[in-house]
């Protein structure tokens, strides 16, 4: 594109707005790549300290289909390659969706406790968590990153009063309850704001999990591996 400006060619608008997003994509990239070795090394370590589980668990007996379901998100958000052009217009279509969300839930009498940028952001992270692999998990398998996601999926689905990350004061229950107030608002049965809403979903909400609300794959596992190893009431 930098060519066709130089031949003095004239760009259309979508080249125009990804000539204007390259040095914020620039600067993240290499933000990125600054922290991806050190975060890389200490998750591989903490990884390390964390017991396997235990022969013949039957820890997934019971919910095989949440893992078959959770497994098509995750592989499918991981493989999943977009253009600059539809990651700009995602970016735009998310925006103008949080907007309308939050402008919907102005309706409600319940002044109180309105929605909130920092909910739909609650939200996504959760979503994040149970089904998408941290962008800085290098070193860490697939199927203990999936084994993550599974656990928090199970926190999700139970309505578990346990923050999302230790020491965080957002719990699975509050985030499920903010939900649920968007799905019983105008805004889920209101025509969406914008159409672009492809199979990447989560993946660009992946970031969410280094974020000081996520917790550490060695915290996860070492929760489901509690899970797994405490008996069972007769």
């Amino acid at each position: 594109m930098e060519e066709s400006v130089a031949a003095g060619k004239m760009l259309n608008q979508e080249q125009k707005e990804l000539m204007h997003s390259k040095p914020v994509i620039a600067a993240l990239i290499d933000e990125l790549e600054r922290l991806r070795v050190p975060l890389s090394t200490a998750l591989t370590k903490e990884l390390s300290t964390v017991p396997a589980p235990a022969a013949g668990s039957s820890s997934f007996g019971s919910d095989l289909s949440i893992q078959d379901l959770l497994a098509l998100i995750y592989f499918g958000s991981l493989f999943y390659v977009k253009s600059p052009n539809e990651f700009i217009a995602t970016m735009v279509a998310r925006k103008n969706e949080r907007s309308s969300c939050i402008t919907h839930g102005y309706v409600w009498d319940d002044t109180v406790d309105l929605l909130v940028e920092n909910d739909l952001d609650a939200v996504s992270a959760v979503a994040a968590l149970a089904a998408a692999r941290p962008s800085s998990a290098d070193g860490v398998s697939h199927h203990d990153a999936l084994q993550a996601c599974a656990h928090h999926a199970r926190l999700w689905l139970t309505r578990a009063d346990a923050p999302i990350h230790p020491g965080s004061s957002v719990t699975y229950a509050a985030v499920r309850s903010k939900l649920d107030r968007i799905m019983a608002s105008d805004y889920y049965t209101a025509p969406a704001v914008a159409g672009n809403h492809g199979a990447e979903g989560l993946q660009a909400q992946m970031s969410m999990t280094d974020s000081p609300e996520a917790p550490s794959l060695k915290e996860t596992l070492a929760a489901e591996n509690h899970k797994v190893n405490t008996p069972r009431d007769s």
